[in-house]
């Protein structure tokens, strides 16, 4: 045994040392490991909120960046704030926002992020230079609108959107940038102190109110309002007009001369009034549904927010149909001078009832072809709704699969108005309304679906969720015994026990979600171990935290029921568990899996874990802890790459088993003091 070790010992060093021999012989790899400091700082681009903008070249790649640093880097509050900043703009990955690169700290322990070097104008130079087109500028609009689409699907308002944070380079890419306001919607709250562009800002935004993705739809609709008009919708820099505001009636955009007025089409005013109303529930409720506005107007049709009658209708499709308009036209033309003709022919009654006869034909000619076109104009937005409900039913779908459930809802509404017909789509809204807990408009929305077996099954589960009278909502043990028969039905709902615990979450206290925990727990001790011994759930409390002793445990695979809790010592040794990503955000600072069958300790990053037993997982990169604040560790028998923890500057303690690692493979990685053998 101890001969078989020591082979493996060094085939593992013999692999190490011949990986350091090729980075020795390859001169590229001696020309970046000479290179020092990875950026070289440039000129100044310009400022941007609390921070300066400068020009610098990455000396590893040699690509040229803009690199992001602030000017006041002693105040906690500025730091916080910036690497907020650079983090969700890092998990925005759009064709239309600005790319981030790096994040990281320069030699004085500054934060700095580098980020795409921009090129050409910023959309404010752009107006002001009045050298866009309608089309070109209702095209920058969208991009604009798909992308803040995209960021509210990612859970993201960026609270400070304007012309000056919208860049249009000089080959047509807009990209929308500046994301130092912007907000995790599960976090966002009121401010105290009045941030963003007055020029833009919501109503709401402005008083400090709650916030939501309607004071970005109402800056949405403040960039399209000056996109045509050339001016903002209120002025940036008056401090009376920021007191009436905050003081006198609410206003919701200037309003423009008759003047400015008459070059911009009535139906892109339509949509701009909406955008900017007052109160956030008479704007656009989705940024899909104000691009969708924009697709119509481009597209020839009537926009919605114009209410628009009969005529407008009729004058769209006659603008449409030019061809065919003219030819209808002309052959009135032709048909009257005929007519008119043949009455100076007539001279007795039978001719002037002839006369009348063919008068009456032709205006019911005229009718009926009319009514042909519109009808025509009907079946076309019919199948322009349908295209997009099943367009919008995979984005729900995809959604759903992903987890992002509010997004998968929000989708799936839009579905079920576009197309009420399509059945899948109410078997998917009820699933979602179930999940939300909301068991009568579940029945109600499956009753249009398909009606088969599964949610007909679904449908009469329901019945257990139901309040009864004077109760706002289901008690929490009625709301267990629900999500029991999901988990242990014989109808496979995907994903469906995981929306209801999210919302269980949501909507019930403390006291009670430790019920949910322990319970599942015991249940899934009894029920899918097929143990029928008492379950191990310990749980003990200090000064608001938890320490929970859930080992032992193989009937429960997945952490879902732990979501949310405030543990803050965790044992989940010799378990079943096998994934921790309800783990994230906790505020966990032990953890012990070992004897686990866990792969992944990605989800730990988020956490505040200072000590880890991975003995016995199936874990083999360490790298997601240069991360974290791991002081103690203890590792497997099985030897496993150990480089990440040279960067783990808090590591105090490091078990490992002897004769795995060699002495010089921990010395080079500066552990030796750190090690402890078992």
């Amino acid at each position: 045994m101890d001969r078989d070790k020591s082979w493996l010992m060094e085939s593992f060093d013999e692999a190490l040392g011949d990986e350091k021999s090729l980075l020795k012989d390859s001169a590229l790899v001696r020309e970046i490991k000479d290179l020092g400091g990875r950026y070289k700082i440039g000129t100044s681009l310009g400022k941007g909120g609390q921070k300066n903008i400068l020009s610098c070249e990455d000396k590893f790649t040699q690509r040229q960046l803009a690199m992001a640093v602030l000017r006041d880097s002693q105040k906690l509050s500025h730091n916080e704030s910036f690497i907020n900043e650079a983090r969700i703009a890092a998990h925005l990955e759009h064709p239309n926002i600005v790319p981030l690169y790096d994040l990281g700290l320069n030699e004085d322990n500054e934060p700095y992020f580098t980020m795409k070097l921009l090129s050409g104008d910023n959309l404010q130079q752009k107006i002001e230079k009045r050298d866009l087109s309608l089309n070109e500028k209702l095209e920058v609009f969208l991009k604009v609108c798909d992308a803040m689409s995209y960021a509210h699907a990612q859970g993201i308002i960026h609270l400070d959107l304007k012309p000056d944070n919208i860049q249009v380079d000089d080959y047509g890419q807009v990209l929308v940038c500046d994301w130092g306001l912007a907000q995790k919607i599960s976090e966002v709250e009121g401010r105290g102190q009045l941030k963003g562009s007055l020029g833009y800002m919501a109503p709401e935004q402005v008083k400090g109110e709650s916030l939501s993705t309607a004071c970005d739809i109402y800056a949405l609709g403040g960039v399209l309002y000056a996109l045509l008009s050339s001016k903002s919708p209120h002025s940036p820099h008056s401090p009376s007009a920021l007191k009436e505001r905050l003081t006198g009636p609410d206003i919701a955009f200037q309003v423009l001369s008759p003047e400015e007025l008459k070059n911009i089409p009535k139906s892109l005013q339509a949509v701009f009034v909406k955008a900017l109303s007052i109160a956030k529930q008479d704007r656009y409720q989705t940024v899909g549904e104000l691009s969708n506005e924009i697709r119509a107007y481009i597209g020839g049709f009537a926009t919605s927010a114009e209410n628009p009658g009969l005529m407008t209708v009729m004058k769209k499709t006659i603008k449409r149909h030019k061809t065919l308009s003219v030819v209808l036209m002309s052959s009135v033309i032709f048909i009257t001078v005929l007519t008119l003709l043949s009455i100076l022919r007539i001279n007795d009654e039978k001719k002037q009832a002839d006369y009348a006869r063919k008068k009456a034909e032709l205006s019911e000619l005229k009718s009926k072809t009319l009514l042909v076109d519109l009808n025509q104009e009907q079946r076309q937005g019919r199948i322009i709704s349908d295209s997009a409900a099943e367009l919008f039913f995979q984005n729900a779908t995809n959604a759903y699969k992903e987890g992002l459930y509010k997004e998968s809802f929000s989708a799936i509404e839009q579905v079920t108005q576009l197309n009420p017909e399509l059945k899948k789509a109410w078997d998917l809204q009820g699933k979602l309304l179930f999940g939300m807990l909301r068991f009568r408009e579940a029945q109600e929305s499956l009753k249009h679906g398909t009606m088969d077996k599964k949610n007909k099954w679904l449908i009469e589960l329901a019945d257990l969720g139901k309040t009864s009278e004077g109760m706002d909502k289901p008690s929490a043990r009625q709301i267990y015994d629900v999500r029991r028969h999901i988990v242990r039905g014989k109808y496979k709902f995907s994903g469906l026990h995981a929306v209801m615990f999210y919302n269980m979450v949501k909507n019930y206290n403390i006291e009670e979600r430790w019920m949910f925990a322990e319970q599942s727990y015991r249940d899934n001790h009894r029920f899918f171990a097929k143990q029928s011994d008492q379950v191990n759930f310990k749980v003990s409390q200090s000064e608001g935290y938890y320490t929970v002793d859930a080992s032992g445990n193989k009937g429960t695979r997945m952490t879902i029921v732990l979501s949310g809790l405030p543990i803050v010592n965790l044992n989940l040794s010799s378990s079943g568990v096998k994934s921790l990503n309800n783990l994230r955000g906790m505020p966990l600072r032990k953890l012990d899996i070992s004897h686990t069958q866990v792969s992944s300790i990605s989800h730990l990053v988020s956490t505040q874990i200072e000590e880890l037993n991975i003995r016995d997982t199936q874990i083999f990169d360490l790298s997601p802890l240069r991360q974290t604040q791991i002081k103690r560790l203890e590792l497997g028998d099985d030897p496993i790459d150990i480089r990440s923890l040279k960067y783990c500057k808090q590591l105090e303690y490091l078990e490992i088993p002897k004769n795995v690692y060699s002495e010089k493979l921990l010395e080079e990685l500066k552990l030796t003091d750190k090690v402890v053998y078992r």
